[in-house]
């Protein structure tokens, strides 16, 4: 029939940026928020947290993009390249 059959997923919501981004900004926000416990404990306890949150979720992000620059072929293992760029097995 000349046709091929292709599979897609597609996120309920968002974008697949935002889905690939959701465990680092988790991890963060996880790792800030028990900075915060303790230096409340302290009495010193930072006003701007969710601001502290988004810093440490877009200095983890870039960290994770220069990492991907420098090591191309990683994404090639893991299988994380976007399917337009996977070049076709036959």
């Amino acid at each position: 029939m000349g046709c091929e059959l292709v599979y897609a997923l597609v996120p309920k919501s968002g974008t697949f940026a935002e889905l690939s981004e959701r465990p680092v900004r988790d991890r963060a926000a996880r790792d800030v928020k028990s900075v915060m416990h303790t230096m409340m404990l302290e009495d010193q306890k930072p006003e701007n947290a969710d601001q502290l949150i988004e810093d440490e979720a877009q200095r983890r992000l870039k960290i994770e993009i220069k990492h991907d620059e420098l090591h191309p072929h990683h994404k090639l293992q893991t299988g994380t390249l976007p399917f337009a760029e996977r070049k076709r097995s036959n």
